[in-house]
């Protein structure tokens, strides 16, 4: 059985909170940056709408603990994703730098009491070493990989019983102000609820506090049109664990077999 409504479209938002690998910031655009998380964290509060946020390590993210708090107000159901990039993925990392990274970023974050099973990759595509996703309790992937429109449950299988969820659109033209990009985004996710399609939401928290807070009410804006799209029914939002524990059903009908290899 299919556990999403047919008749209704789906939205993942997804939240980078690091900066890219070559990107430098100065001290102030820090503290932007950390006042950029606090006004999300309220704005998807005042929107009763749940989020993945992706930090590069869970345990000691200075931004954990206020989306812990904020997925308890209310309960929201905020869930906090790993965030990788190519110095410890892909093909230049290796299978070795790979598992160790991420074992220690998931194995650290579950001795601070804080569930992950979300990897959120940058910059690249993850497509090899996917049974050390399996090992770690990993069961969805956002990659570097776009794509227009998914299944209607907003995920794709990959192996091994992970999910790829795709982001679809991002903030860039929002952010940078461009004109009509607010109303263009605003109207693609209302397409895509009223042919029941998916979209994924991925947001580049320091490019919106470098862009300040025009960009910030503009983003305020989108989401208040995907809470009025949620409150009437043509759009379901989840996080990408809540998407992913939906899919187990329809993981468990598929025959399991043995797919864990060395590390190294």
């Amino acid at each position: 059985m299919n556990p999403f409504a047919p008749d209704c479209g789906s939205l993942v938002i997804s939240i980078d909170l690091e900066l890219a690998p070559r990107q430098r910031m100065r001290l102030d655009d820090q503290r932007r940056l950390a006042s950029t998380t606090d006004v999300l964290i309220e704005a998807l509060r005042n929107c009763g709408i749940a989020a993945t946020w992706a930090v590069a390590d869970p345990a000691v993210s200075a931004a954990t603990d206020a989306i812990l708090a904020a997925a308890q107000d209310r309960n929201a159901g905020h869930d906090v994703a790993v965030l990788g990039d190519p110095t410890w993925i892909g093909p230049q990392a290796g299978r070795t730098r790979f598992a160790r990274e991420l074992s220690r970023r998931v194995l650290r974050a579950q001795v601070a009491g804080i569930k992950v099973s979300t990897l959120v990759v940058r910059e690249v595509a993850l497509s090899d070493h996917l049974d050390l996703l399996v090992r770690y309790g990993i069961t969805a992937v956002r990659d570097a990989h776009t794509a227009r429109c998914v299944a209607t449950c907003g995920a794709e299988p990959v192996r091994y019983g992970v999910w790829r969820m795709r982001a679809t659109h991002g903030l860039g033209d929002v952010a940078a102000g461009r004109l009509g990009a607010t109303g263009a985004l605003r109207r693609a996710i209302a397409r895509a609820a009223a042919r029941s399609e998916a979209c994924h939401l991925a947001i580049d928290a320091a490019q919106l506090a470098l862009a300040g807070t025009g960009a910030q009410r503009r983003f305020e804006r989108v989401l208040r049109s995907i809470a009025q799209l949620r409150d009437r029914e043509e759009l379901s939002v989840r996080t990408m664990a809540q998407t992913a524990r939906l899919l187990v059903p329809v993981r468990a009908r598929r025959p399991a077999h043995s797919i864990l290899r060395p590390a190294a």
